[in-house]
């Protein structure tokens, strides 16, 4: 059960990571445009 959590949590974590990539990503062709 314990692993099982910390494996959402990690997951969760990965997902907010790739967000803040994507939207630094928009926002530098945003600059760019």
């Amino acid at each position: 059960m314990e692993y099982a959590l910390t494996e959402q949590i990690s997951i969760g974590r990965e997902m907010q990571g790739l967000k803040k990539r994507l939207a630094d990503k928009e926002e530098v062709s945003g600059k760019l445009t």
